[in-house]
């Protein structure tokens, strides 16, 4: 029986997120990045670069609330609007 392992980083991209996306490739690690969505506005260029390097980005809300303090429709509000980036 074949095992998997997933590396998922949170709370990308940042001032650095290229450099980590190149070391990941040069060392064949696969990763999903979730991203939020107001560093997505911050850095769009570098979230471009890791889905043409092959990797899987992934919704962690606009301003990444704790969601047990906020509404539902605050809450759809919050993916709504990274899932639009």
């Amino acid at each position: 029986m074949t095992k998997y392992a997933y590396l998922t980083i949170d709370d990308a991209p940042t001032s650095r997120f290229e450099e980590k996306v190149d070391f990941l490739v040069e060392n064949h690690i696969s990763a999903i990045f979730f991203c939020e969505g107001r560093r997505m506005d911050e850095y769009p260029d570098a979230v471009q670069y890791a889905i043409q390097k092959g990797f899987i980005i992934g919704n962690h809300s606009y301003n990444h609330p704790h969601f047990s303090t906020i509404s539902l429709e605050e809450a759809e509000s919050e993916i709504r609007r990274t899932h639009d980036i």
